[in-house]
């Protein structure tokens, strides 16, 4: 049973989860950090509805607690922001930082915890109904929204409702209301749900990881039989991929094969190969040429490489994918022939 199956058949207890969350391979890593920064939106719109309790609270009472509470929370809410816009720009950059999953982390657990630590002192040490019911309902209501934009890494997820909603159970419990009883009660109830559900959710989109992954090494293996050169590139023009044909024709693998400065292209035909993928990248249109490529066994065969350019969502394109086919030199004779006559 391959890992896709596993996570959807398996009833995985949170620690478990946790764990596989903590030993995900690097490239399931890259993607799923990805997630955390796929929305600025949302992260902007408990950025500031937080802020907004933060600073009500702290125009609304003396007590030093509830204000230093709720004046820190619009700081590092601001600073959650920033972080989460440089990461998102360094990411369509190719320049990710590598401790951005370590940064959100940090910032989404102290955002979340100051949010129930502003819960807590307004219900402990205030008699303010409103403002008891602002920080409550923003506190449970961005533990609840957290955990469906985070549920792709539960560790996070799990965090941040637990340091959200889980102050407000003990501000509850030691009132001398039976309401607030009745309330705590079912905080704990909604934050046990929330994180069954936030469990679920994780297996499911974990799952949905790993089919499509095992579906890309697949096609990479078809790929990989194909008798045709297959390559791929980045939008600057840069391979990033080869096929194992490549190697065989040519007899250097992807990390030695390198059109700038190894002579695979026959030198008459290099300013023309080059100014037309010079054409395309610009423009962003359909790529072919026909040249001469080097050989393994140092003799130069006529090939035909054709290319496509794939976009994102915003019509920029994200990679160029491309095929080089060898050509019959004497069919390319002939058909030179037929031009000129």
């Amino acid at each position: 049973m391959d890992e896709g199956a596993k996570l959807a058949t398996d009833e995985m207890a949170i620690p478990a989860l946790v764990k596989a969350d903590r030993d995900l391979d690097a490239r399931s890593r890259r993607q799923l950090v990805g997630t955390l920064f796929a929305s600025p939106k949302s992260l902007a719109i408990g950025a500031a509805a937080g802020s907004l309790a933060g600073l009500m609270t702290a125009a609304s009472t003396t007590d030093a607690w509830c204000v230093a509470a709720g004046l820190a929370i619009p700081v590092v809410a601001t600073l959650r922001v920033i972080h989460s816009l440089v990461e998102q720009r360094c990411s369509r950059m190719g320049s990710a930082s590598g401790k951005a999953e370590f940064f959100y982390e940090m910032g989404a657990w102290v955002f979340s915890g100051l949010l129930g630590l502003l819960a807590f002192f307004v219900l402990t040490r205030t008699t303010n109904g409103p403002l008891h019911l602002l920080v409550a309902c923003v506190a449970i209501g961005y533990a609840a929204g957290i955990c469906a934009r985070n549920a792709g890494r539960p560790v996070i997820a799990l965090g941040q409702l637990a340091f959200a909603a889980l102050p407000i159970t003990p501000a509850l419990a030691f009132s001398d209301e039976p309401a607030h009883w009745a309330l705590a009660a079912i905080n704990v109830a909604f934050i046990l749900a929330l994180a069954d559900i936030t469990r679920k959710t994780a297996i499911a989109f974990k799952s949905a990881v790993a089919s499509s992954e095992a579906r890309e090494a697949e096609l990479r293996e078809t790929l990989e039989y194909l008798p045709n050169l297959i390559w791929r590139a980045d939008p600057a023009g840069d391979f990033t991929y080869h096929s194992r044909r490549w190697k065989e024709f040519t007899g250097f693998d992807m990390a030695e094969f390198d059109h700038h400065r190894r002579p695979f292209i026959h030198p008459n035909d290099k300013v023309e190969y080059y100014a037309a993928w010079r054409s395309s990248l610009k423009a962003g249109t359909r790529f072919e040429a026909q040249y001469r490529l080097r050989h393994k066994s140092g003799d130069y065969r006529w090939m035909l490489s054709r290319a496509m350019p794939e976009y994102d969502g915003s019509g920029r394109i994200v990679r160029w994918h491309g095929a080089c086919v060898e050509l019959d030199y004497d069919d390319i004779v002939q058909r030179s022939y037929r031009a000129k006559s």
